[in-house]
């Protein structure tokens, strides 16, 4: 007669007395055979959980349940266990995710798993459960679905026939095609239901992983006649076939190509004027030329221009784009970012040229030395001004304050505190009030609309302080100097004592310390809402955790490699 090992036995005995409703000693003899069986089954685990059930000890039978889950993964037993636990407990909620999260590992009788999750769900449901559809008037339906996004619509269709047959009667949920969060291929059948189903009245689409990406541009351009903004978040290397096909698309006002959907160059005076009623556009990966740009045409509605070089192409040069010649073609522009460019060679007027221009982005990802500043002068309507961070630009210090003289200035990103001083101030003023402290200096309203600030002060020769001084800063609602050794606790002192209306503080590779974290909070406790440190190796945990009890979002990190040598300094 085979040898029957100790723990099937006693787990024969723990059935037998199970059935017999002996659960005390069923209990005892389960807990012996675990004991001994260092590798317990997800029978032996399940049958004592359903002893502890029985017992009413829901809690050491959620407990068996979920071991058996962990351990058996794609087992079904543990998560029939816990669902029926958990239903006991009155855990409806808590029950039917953990069928859901049983169903998407795909475990073995899956089909059970999804049984008793559609039982339960049933049951959950009132006992004259009605289609809110059916029972709500078209407006409001229309209203609520109105506030889903694209995806939401799409999964909506999927819920019941007479949801799919309801949302596909309503054309003004598929006047907007987002495929943006599309993770696999989007087929051109599916954007020709949608472009029908709208009945020929799309607005806008941004497209992504889409099959025929060609196709579906025609399709758009042809099909719709108020179709006005187009998004492509890939698509390769676009050309002529793109300037071919929007022509068609007679009132597009806005077209954005995303990095993968790159486009050379040459190809950019054509794609311009084959749109001409395009007000804002923007391409992330531009392949420069070897040739220089020959503009045609005027763009009289353009206004946003953002033109970013691929950091592939080894050719950097701004000068093949011809921004001179541009920029009289555009004479409403008001926004123009020229983002990972060399200089051109020569040094442009923007005063006489962009006479509207509201915001100027030249940041760069790439860091290669010193560039001379494109601009000799820059109009006094700009509001928004961001530079390179990690760049000096080597002949802006040999300009003249009165060709910056910036008074709308909102928001300024830029590299020093030299730079920083030149385009804050404000020569007219000084000259009258040699005294920055002067009461008047400060009545003038233009110079109160500063709220953000941005210097990255890596080899600055101004010192921070003189910079925070200026009069412009009082009001400012947002600070960031980062990678500066010269920015401490005694910065953080005059910050908390003299910008009184700041909000959030970036004080990222700095020398301050825990000291200098609580003078900041406790200085500017009633307005300031985040603090940032990231890589400041003489600020302990604790003065961040302190800040966070006090009520202010903080974001705290340090980067090995980039530890120095010393000591942090507690707050205490």
């Amino acid at each position: 007669m085979p040898h029957i090992p100790p723990t099937i036995e006693l787990l024969e005995h723990a059935q037998l007395q199970y059935r017999r409703k002996d659960y005390v000693k069923a209990i005892d003899l389960l807990d012996l055979a675990i004991k001994h069986e260092p590798s317990p089954s997800a029978k032996l685990l399940d049958t004592r959980a359903a002893v502890n059930e029985k017992l009413g000890d829901y809690k050491l039978a959620l407990k068996d349940a979920r071991t058996c889950i962990r351990i058996f993964e794609k087992d079904p037993t543990g998560y029939l266990r816990a669902g029926k636990v958990l239903q006991i407990m009155q855990k409806t909620d808590v029950s039917l995710s953990i069928y859901k999260h049983g169903i998407s590992k795909k475990v073995k009788n899956v089909e059970l798993l999804q049984k008793m999750h559609d039982k339960l769900l049933l049951s959950l449901a009132p006992d004259k459960a009605a289609d809110p559809f059916a029972q709500l008037p078209i407006e409001i339906v229309e209203m609520i679905l109105s506030y889903l996004n694209f995806r939401q619509i799409a999964y909506c269709t999927r819920v019941s026939k007479q949801w799919n047959v309801f949302i596909n009667s309503l054309p003004g949920l598929w006047m907007h095609l987002d495929f943006s969060e599309a993770k696999k291929p989007v087929r051109s059948a599916f954007l020709s239901h949608c472009i029908n189903t709208s009945k020929r009245k799309v607005i806008s689409a941004t497209l992504k992983h889409v099959k025929d990406m060609e196709k579906v541009i025609k399709a758009l351009a042809r099909s719709c006649p108020e179709f006005d903004s187009l998004r492509l978040v890939d698509g390769g290397l676009q050309g002529d076939s793109l300037v071919h096909n929007l022509k068609s698309a007679t009132k597009l006002r806005k077209l954005t190509l995303g990095a993968p959907a790159s486009i050379s160059s040459m190809t950019l005076p054509s794609l311009l004027l084959g749109c001409e009623n395009l007000e804002e556009f923007e391409c992330r990966a531009i392949i420069p030329g070897s040739l220089n740009l020959h503009w045609k045409g005027e763009f009289p509605k353009l206004h946003r221009l953002k033109l970013i070089r691929n950091f592939q192409s080894p050719n950097r040069s701004m000068h093949i784009l011809r921004i001179a010649t541009l920029l009289a073609l555009t004479p409403n522009l008001q926004s123009l970012s020229l983002n990972d460019w060399a200089a051109p060679y020569d040094i442009l007027s923007l005063k006489e040229s962009a006479k509207q221009l509201v915001e100027l982005d030249m940041t760069s990802g790439v860091s290669s030395g010193p560039v001379p500043f494109p601009f000799r002068d820059l109009p006094q309507t700009l509001r928004v001004l961001r530079l390179d961070l990690d760049r000096s630009l080597s002949s802006v210090v040999l300009l003249s304050p009165k060709d910056f003289f910036l008074p709308n200035l909102e928001e300024l990103v830029c590299c020093g505190a030299d730079m920083a001083s030149l385009f804050l101030s404000d020569p007219e003023l000084i000259s009258k009030y040699p005294d920055p402290a002067d009461n008047r200096f400060l009545k003038h309203s233009n110079l109160s609309r500063l709220h953000t600030l941005h210097v990255q002060c890596t080899g600055a020769s101004q010192s921070v302080t003189s910079l925070l001084a200026l009069p412009r800063l009082e009001r400012l609602r947002s600070l960031r100097l980062t990678h500066n050794s010269d920015v401490g606790d005694d910065v953080a002192k005059h910050i908390a004592t003299n910008m009184k209306h700041l909000q959030d503080i970036d004080l990222s590779s700095t020398m301050i310390t825990g000291a200098g974290v609580r003078v900041l909070v406790d200085g500017l406790k009633p307005s300031l809402r985040t603090l940032k440190f990231v890589n400041v190796w003489h600020c302990s945990p604790d003065a961040p955790e302190w800040a966070r009890e006090q009520g202010i979002r903080v974001q705290y990190s340090q980067n090995a490699d980039t530890k120095p040598k010393g000591r942090k300094i507690r707050f205490e």
